[in-house]
């Protein structure tokens, strides 16, 4: 019929690809975070490693992030520390 807007989406696709862009959106928003929270592990672990005299587990291994990450991996934050030391003797 002349005049008659075509058909568009339904508003249930809509809904569905309004909602697969926002869980999509969270998951790159959470491995980006991934990515720094360990690279800021590393990054503080090397430190102390270097520097026994610096109380980085206290003031870093105490973080909340910090802490929840190293016990899914089943670490505390001195045991990344020892390895990171082990590394450094035999380098």
């Amino acid at each position: 019929m002349p005049g008659r807007p075509a058909p568009g989406p339904e508003p249930l696709t809509e809904h569905l690809a309004d909602l697969a862009d926002a869980v999509a959106g969270q998951r790159r928003g959470a491995a980006s975070k991934l990515r720094l929270l360990r690279g800021f592990v590393g990054y503080a672990t090397s430190l102390a490693a270097r520097d026994k005299e610096t109380d980085l587990e206290g003031a870093v291994g105490e973080l909340p992030e910090v802490s929840a990450y190293l016990v899914r991996k089943g670490l505390t934050f001195e045991d990344v520390v020892s390895v990171e030391r082990e590394h450094r003797l035999h380098a």
